[in-house]
């Protein structure tokens, strides 16, 4: 995932640069994706979760064809981190609670894994 160019890149084993997947046609409003910090594959060659990081949202992505299959939007928890197990789709999640913290204080936060099923 390339946070800072909205895009997937892939790369050889040796570190090389091999091809970019929905990468920014450099128009903002023609943009498939926004801030992709993490990528899980379906199982299907050519399709893909990424989650914005900015906008807190999970994107079924199919990669080649740089076309946006679906969102999905949770507002109760900050998503983190993803992976897949089986047919379940697993998101790491971070959810604050309590009131926001004075500065140089830790936030009171809990850990949650979302598991989205495949059917």
């Amino acid at each position: 995932a390339d946070y800072s160019g909205d895009s997937l890149q892939v790369f050889s084993p040796n570190g090389e640069k091999v091809e970019g997947l929905c990468e920014n046609p450099g128009d903002w409003e023609e943009r498939v994706l926004f801030t992709p910090s993490a990528v899980a594959f379906t199982g299907d060659d050519d399709t893909a979760w990424v989650l914005e990081s900015d906008s807190n949202q999970l994107a079924l992505m199919r990669l080649h064809e740089s076309e946006r299959l679906s969102t999905i939007v949770p507002t109760e928890f900050m998503m983190t981190d993803l992976a897949v197990a089986d047919d379940a789709l697993l998101v790491l999640c971070i959810q604050y609670a309590g009131e926001e913290p004075e500065a140089g204080e830790e936030p009171e936060a809990e850990g949650k894994i979302l598991v989205l099923n495949k059917a």
